[in-house]
């Protein structure tokens, strides 16, 4: 499927550039090595999305939150890193908005490092508070 749609695209690539006067040897000697990479990329990409889902989520978020800020530059960075970033990933690690999600690794780390009391100020009450705040407030 994926050698289909390459060899689709490097077709209508060839009339284009034929016609505006490129050598079609040169470009298919550079295709051949492009299609290669584009055909790994994509094999390796849907490896990932069928056996992590969720670690591909998370770099779909990534990506959309970088690429956001250049395609809508009216919404301010925060919000995007907040809402569309930091609520996912805080959640996959099993924090909640009302405190560790039982069975998650929030809760598993709470209970090997801290037990039942968390001291003020120190990096699991961050991201706790953290979390709190975020999984609260509405996306849209």
């Amino acid at each position: 499927m994926i050698n289909t749609a390459l060899d689709r695209f490097e077709e209508g690539f060839l009339q284009v550039a034929t016609k505006l006067g490129v050598s079609e040897e040169l470009l298919k000697s550079h295709s051949n090595s492009l299609k290669f990479v584009v055909q790994h990329v994509a094999v390796t990409l849907g490896d990932l999305v069928e056996q992590h889902p969720d670690i591909a989520n998370t770099l779909l978020l990534v990506a959309i939150a970088e690429l956001l800020p250049l395609l809508l530059p009216e919404i301010e960075i925060s919000t995007l890193l907040a809402r569309w970033l930091l609520r996912p990933l805080l959640r996959m690690f099993g924090f909640g908005s009302q405190g560790p999600i039982k069975g998650g690794i929030a809760a598993w780390l709470q209970r090997w490092i801290f037990g039942p009391t968390i001291p003020e100020g120190n990096w699991f009450a961050m991201l706790q508070r953290l979390a709190m705040r975020i999984c609260r407030t509405k996306l849209y």
